[in-house]
């Protein structure tokens, strides 16, 4: 229980940093090249394969056991977090 806990805390801390880094770099480079929409476009498969890659890092890092009761802790705490 405490890893998964422990994994959602990292995991948001991962993806909160690198939403705020694309997010700037959305808005100084991407942005007056592409417009609004196209920028949102670029940034969102990149902030996705982050995301991706941050959940395996922080199930590997911190043991978090495959069963869906840890697993589900793990995203929710991210989730509530992230709001």
């Amino acid at each position: 229980m405490q890893s998964a806990v422990a994994a959602g805390i990292a995991y948001v801390s991962v993806v909160f940093a690198a939403g705020f880094l694309l997010g700037a770099v959305r808005s100084i480079v991407l942005t007056p090249r592409l417009g609004d929409v196209g920028a949102v476009v670029v940034e969102i498969p990149v902030m996705l394969m982050l995301s991706w890659i941050a959940c395996r890092w922080a199930i590997r890092t911190f043991s978090v056991p495959a069963r869906l009761q840890s697993r589900a802790l793990m995203g929710g705490i991210a989730f509530v977090l992230l709001m």
